[in-house]
């Protein structure tokens, strides 16, 4: 069995103005070789399958990083860098390199457009508005809200008759509607007989 050359893996990746979010989109990563300079990045590894394959990725950053600053989660499914970067700030595209990469893409489940974010804090909070995006304390949360229950909106009087619903209004006998239908079927066809 001949060994063949190792294709690239997707990498998914997002930035804030301190970090970057890499994510190597493989499943079940065997053998295993991550190597981060404050340069550049270097990923290899093998996934079993009916055909093993063979992954491997060497890219330069678009700027530095903190090697030593970085946290790092896997699930069966991908593996999950957070890198900070060396200097705060927003990078163009993550590859010193200007040209398309077919194995790059942008991760949409953490992107933040920079220019439109007016602070940092919203990544603190979950990008919740405050509501601390999961690790937050729901009964906080409903505490901010009106507990007002719901039972009583029926019976509330506030003047306003606009909100009065008109599925309580009169509706027309269906009988005499049916009658009144007829006579003018009746007065057409005459019309179209003279």
């Amino acid at each position: 069995m001949s060994v063949s050359a190792p294709l690239h893996p997707v990498i998914l990746w997002a930035q804030r103005y301190n970090c970057i979010f890499l994510t190597v989109n493989l499943s079940d990563v065997k053998d295993e070789v991550l190597h981060i300079t404050p340069e550049s990045f270097e990923f290899k590894g093998k996934v079993d399958g009916e055909t093993p394959k063979n992954y491997a990725i060497k890219f330069d950053f678009y700027g530095e990083v903190d090697p030593d600053k970085k946290t790092r989660t896997s699930g069966g499914r991908v593996i999950s860098l957070c890198i900070e970067k060396k200097d705060p700030a927003k990078w163009p595209r993550l590859v010193k390199d200007s040209e398309k990469q077919p194995w790059l893409k942008t991760d949409f489940n953490k992107w933040v457009d920079l220019d439109e974010s007016d602070s940092e804090d919203d990544n603190a909070l979950g990008g919740l508005g405050g509501f601390g995006g999961g690790n937050g304390n729901i009964e906080q949360m409903l505490s901010m809200m009106d507990n007002r229950g719901l039972d009583d909106l029926d019976d509330e009087d506030d003047g306003n008759e606009a909100d009065a619903d008109s599925d309580d209004d009169d509706l027309p006998d269906l009988e005499e509607s049916e009658k009144v239908t007829k006579a003018e079927s009746k007065e057409d066809e005459k019309q179209a007989k003279a």
